[in-house]
């Protein structure tokens, strides 16, 4: 093999890697599952233990931010249609805090489920009105709903 062949195949490898942001991503994953598998590794009783251990941290993790991968999916589709929404944090903040006086005050816990998707979807429509139908930005919009949102929190 010439250095002509080999510098070909390493720059298209180079591309492959820059233009598909899923490699970046699948490498920096594989990365972390060999960093937590060596970590794991050391105190563990046996090689089947550690695996266990990697599949319960594992869980645990996506346990634990399930509620930001649906916030972060839900900006991605804001962003895919060429918009922003800059008050996604603060109505989650909004709407979990009231939330929680209506399960405080009722002590009904599907009340404070549904007060808080009420909230958060009527929020929405009328952001969704005013970007859509009245023209106004999304930028403008999303930011006067953060402002509102975090005022009352």
């Amino acid at each position: 093999m010439n250095n002509k062949t080999s510098k070909r195949t390493i720059g298209s490898v180079g591309e492959i890697w820059s233009k598909n942001s899923f490699l970046s991503t699948l490498f920096a994953l594989l990365v972390m599952i060999l960093i937590q598998a060596a970590v794991q590794g050391f105190n563990a009783g046996s090689f089947t233990g550690m695996f266990g251990k990697m599949w319960i941290a594992w869980l645990n993790i996506l346990r634990n931010n399930a509620y930001a991968g649906v916030i972060a999916l839900g900006m991605c589709f804001a962003i895919i249609t060429g918009g922003i929404d800059l008050s996604v944090g603060t109505l989650l903040g909004f709407s979990g805090m009231l939330a929680a006086m209506r399960l405080q005050a009722t002590g009904n816990i599907l009340q404070a489920i549904l007060t808080a998707y009420g909230i958060a979807l009527f929020i929405g429509i009328i952001n969704g009105f005013l970007i859509g139908y009245m023209k106004l930005p999304a930028f403008i919009v999303t930011l006067g709903t953060q402002q509102i949102c975090q005022s009352m929190n």
